[in-house]
């Protein structure tokens, strides 16, 4: 079963940690097997890397019929689950806004970076809580305080996207829907990249390109 609760303030001293933030909308059900695969990819890989593997780890959904679902809260990368077809179930709309906003909102007490990664194939349709301006506004604070951004767009305009929320097209990357997993692979060599430079480095670097 899926686990639904609320983002909670739960405050780490970790230095890093990554939050997932993954399409779960109506549209996604085309490409629910490979977004299964790709994400297990993605993870998988991160696990086989000593620089990530133990990096703390948080997955969140979202669609309209569920809000925001939290379905894992800061685990340490070798303890992370599979994603599997039980807990990923493509439905409803897409509240985009809300479930950036909601997920920043829920690490704001936390120390340390965070990468911050979110997975959509589709736009914003159904936020009730923050609209662009606000998401824009998050992600400039937070970036100023040792935050990145990626955007991940299947089947869309990742880089346009991601510049209408204030993420740069260098950490934004558009990919087919057979290319679902090849784009995790890449994904989880950039963030190991990442991980491993120090904080002048990577500070004002994209991730997706290097």
């Amino acid at each position: 079963m899926m686990i639904k609760k609320s983002l909670t303030n739960s405050p780490t001293e970790l230095t890093t940690q990554i939050f997932f933030l993954l399409d779960m909308t109506g549209s996604m059900d085309q490409n629910k097997w490979a977004t299964i695969d790709a994400f297990n990819e993605y993870v998988g890989g991160l696990k086989s890397d000593d620089a990530t593997s133990e990096l703390k780890f948080s997955l969140g959904i979202f669609n309209s019929s569920i809000g925001i679902g939290l379905n894992i809260d800061k685990e340490p990368l070798s303890g992370v689950p599979k994603l599997t077809e039980a807990n990923y179930v493509p439905n409803g709309a897409t509240p985009l806004y809300d479930a950036i906003g909601f997920s920043i909102d829920s690490f704001s007490g936390d120390e340390g970076s965070v990468l911050f990664i979110v997975l959509t194939d589709g736009y914003e349709n159904s936020s009730s809580r923050f609209n662009k301006v606000d998401i824009k506004q998050k992600i400039a604070s937070k970036t100023e305080q040792d935050w990145k951004f990626v955007f991940l767009g299947c089947d869309i305009d990742a880089m346009e996207e991601g510049r209408d929320i204030g993420i740069s097209p260098e950490s934004a990357k558009s990919y087919s829907r057979a290319q679902s997993v090849e784009a995790m692979q890449d994904m989880a060599s950039a963030t190991i990249r990442y991980t491993k430079r120090d904080y002048a480095a990577r500070k004002n670097i994209g991730i997706i390109k290097k």
